[in-house]
């Protein structure tokens, strides 16, 4: 409307009726556009930049509030030798006018070096009228359409800006370069397991929220390392294609939690089962002593004059081994590790909706007549006191030593 106006040689009507609190929200109106506009096509470096900038100019008008403390503490002190309580509303009165004044001050003096900042370093894009000047501090130069182009010497907040930036830069770059090593390491480790939940759902057509929950994690690692990566080089990043790819995880993270859940729901978790049997028989004698010998295990058989152990496991998964030592050990065997029949068996059980874990892989039960069955448990019971005592002398031992010691 402005350029129409301007073009038809239109002067454009004001409206005298604009007050002074309208010019001051209008101004700040047009000042937080300013800042939203100048986050648009820009790096994360520049907004970093941008932000140190701001931050300076504010710590400027901070500094700036020390006249209206010293003032404001002048008039409070005069005020005060009189001990009147006129004259107290009169202080309080001045603290709150001199306090007013400065808020209002500040504001407009934000908005004025902002906005002037900011056209310096090209974070608003706005077209300002070129002054001509003759000063030997600005450099200017013409180009093929005859445009002005003004370069300005940088004044003491933007040289203090820059130097402050690079450090925070350099120092959130070496942050950011190991941030990044992790999160290559998170998109190796997601991917295989993507392609492994994958793999399970093509060959079982369980566990579709799995696959679906990968995938989102894989994305949201993916869009953290291109973050990363463009902010080490200097790259923009499309922030539009970016948040519309990271919504799109979150919901892609929610669905897989859903759907996970339901194949859960409809998955009986069970342990691998014992399928088979194996007999060991050792020789009886008095002084046969078993280790980890639970009661509970020994069942009376009358018929044996040995010693005859009955193990319950499952010979794919583990070998059992028979104790050599004097001092039986019944809990002896070995895992066979067999790579492609433990993924087949763990699919065949998928597709049955059973979920296979290892918990107590082998079981055994001791058979021995009731004599014998005596013998080992009077022999457990004095190796359990006979250990129990020699555990109670090394701890007296180590406290005579540390009392040494000390």
């Amino acid at each position: 409307a402005n350029d129409l106006l301007e073009a038809y040689k239109v002067k454009p009507t004001v409206n005298d009726e604009e007050n002074f609190v309208d010019k001051i929200i209008k101004a700040i109106t047009n000042f937080i556009e300013i800042i939203i506009n100048s986050l648009k096509g820009k790096s994360l470096a520049d907004i970093i930049r941008m932000l140190i900038l701001l931050c300076l100019i504010v710590l400027v008008i901070w500094a700036f509030k020390l006249p209206f403390i010293a003032i404001e503490h002048i008039g409070v002190g005069i005020l005060d030798h009189f001990n009147n309580g006129f004259v107290r509303f009169i202080s309080k009165l001045w603290v709150t006018i001199i306090e007013f004044s400065y808020f209002v001050i500040a504001i407009i003096a934000l908005i004025t070096i902002v906005k002037k900042e900011f056209l310096k370093r090209g974070y608003i894009n706005e077209e300002q009228p070129i002054k001509k000047t003759s000063k030997t501090n600005k450099e200017v130069k013409k180009d093929s359409t005859e445009k002005v182009v003004v370069k300005e010497k940088k004044g003491f907040i933007e040289r203090i800006g820059d130097i402050l930036t690079k450090i925070v830069i350099l120092f959130l770059k070496f942050i950011c370069f190991w941030f990044l090593l992790g999160i290559l390491g998170y998109i190796v480790a997601i991917s295989v397991a993507f392609a492994c939940s994958l793999y399970v759902f093509i060959a079982t057509f369980k566990f579709l929220g799995l696959v679906i929950l990968l995938l989102g994690l894989l994305i949201i690692g993916i869009n953290f390392a291109e973050i990363g990566f463009n902010f080490i080089v200097n790259r923009k990043n499309s922030w539009k294609r970016l948040f519309i790819s990271i919504i799109s995880c979150v919901v892609l993270f929610g669905a897989g939690c859903g759907f996970l859940s339901m194949s859960v729901a409809n998955t009986k978790i069970t342990r691998i089962p014992r399928t088979d049997k194996k007999e060991i028989v050792y020789n009886m004698n008095k002084d046969l002593l078993i280790h980890g010998l639970d009661f509970n295990n020994i069942i009376v058989d009358e018929s044996e004059k040995n010693i005859k152990v009955v193990y319950k496991y499952n010979k794919n998964f583990v070998k059992i081994r028979k104790s050599t030592d004097e001092e039986l050990r019944l809990d002896l065997y070995d895992y066979k590790v067999n790579n492609k029949f433990l993924f087949n068996f763990f699919i065949n059980g998928l597709k049955k909706d059973k979920l296979y874990y290892v918990d107590d892989i082998v079981d055994y039960k001791i058979y021995a007549n009731s004599e014998n069955k005596k013998i080992l448990e009077d022999n457990y019971s004095k190796w359990l006191e006979e250990a129990r005592k020699d555990e109670t002398a090394e701890l007296e031992d180590l406290e005579e030593l540390g009392e040494i010691n000390n």
